[in-house]
């Protein structure tokens, strides 16, 4: 699959004045894991259930790993999870992650956020 390749502000990279594209699995992992369920308009199934499952709830760091890793699992493109290490610290109300992922044509990607 073909998408426009986005910069570190997941923003369209213009960088030279020229749109370029890419097929890249880390970039379809990061917009996967940062969208919404419901966010998009055309498939309100799309993207990870924050208001319904993680937001205003009392989840633990195993509950959140689980919902992203079923999302990186459901990627056809991805073999298996090499390695997933994440950390949440309650008093910044943050939740951190790093998947090493095994693609299916052998290739390892990292994906974090």
């Amino acid at each position: 699959m073909t998408d426009f390749l986005l910069n570190d502000d997941h923003d369209i990279d213009f960088s030279s004045l020229s749109l370029h594209l890419t097929d890249s699995l880390a970039q379809r992992l990061s917009i996967k894991l940062n969208t919404f369920q419901g966010e998009w308009f055309l498939d309100d199934t799309a993207g990870i259930p924050y208001f319904q499952n993680i937001l205003g709830n009392k989840v633990t760091a195993d509950v959140i790993d689980s919902i992203f890793k079923k999302a990186i699992l459901e990627e056809s493109e991805v073999s298996t999870i090499l390695e997933f290490t994440s950390s949440i610290d309650n008093a910044k109300r943050k939740y951190t992650y790093t998947a090493r992922i095994l693609a299916s044509d052998n290739t390892e990607v990292t994906v974090s956020g």
